[in-house]
């Protein structure tokens, strides 16, 4: 009998992962702006998932899940910035032009590759796709990070709150702020959209 709830809760686990998989990697993607590190985040969230969480209700998994992702994209963004301000460091005591060990230590930061349009299934359109990852750029990570829990994976302001461990009213506010900030970068596209619904 243990062993078919053992079974049970790992097809669950699977299924959870298998559809929670792509948002979360939209989400890092659209954080950290590079392939491999949104994969790798996404792979060491499910692990952690699985270590810590997998004997939770599955209710939970979501919140839990994201939160864990969430936690993960500001600890490399936080590890970029240390290493940038390694790399000041050590540009100011460079004795020789051709040192290229900064370069090797920091050869991971500006990586970036092309959108894939099929992981972005939630837009209509290729033009307004790449015009909404361009406007979403241009938005503070707090705010880019509200927008993509509530628009994109569907969470509540409570769970958000949760998720990104803030209040309420703060997600309410980073979350207008967003969707101002988007329309008024998308309004050509936002006007035409309106006027057909």
């Amino acid at each position: 009998m243990q062993a078919t709830n053992e079974q049970d809760t790992q097809q669950a686990l699977n299924d959870f992962f298998t559809a929670s998989q792509p948002q979360a990697y939209r989400m890092a993607k659209a954080a950290l702006r590079d392939h491999e590190q949104a994969l790798d985040i996404v792979q060491d969230s499910m692990l952690k998932m699985v270590e810590h969480y997998r004997d939770k209700p599955q209710q939970e998994w979501p919140m839990l899940f994201f939160r864990i992702v969430t936690n993960r994209i500001n600890d490399a963004r936080r590890f970029r910035m240390l290493h940038a301000g390694k790399k000041l460091l050590l540009s100011s005591f460079r004795k020789t032009e051709n040192d290229t060990s900064e370069d090797e230590i920091i050869d991971m930061l500006d990586e970036q590759d092309n959108v894939d349009s099929q992981q972005l299934e939630n837009l209509a359109k290729q033009q307004l796709n790449d015009k909404l990852e361009v406007a979403m750029q241009k938005l503070p990570m707090q705010q880019r990070q509200v927008f993509m829990l509530r628009e994109w994976q569907g969470f509540s302001i409570k769970e958000a709150a949760q998720i990104l461990e803030c209040s309420i009213g703060t997600i309410k506010q980073h979350h207008h702020r967003a969707l101002k900030a988007l329309r008024e970068e998308l309004a050509e596209y936002w006007e035409h959209a309106n006027s057909e619904s």
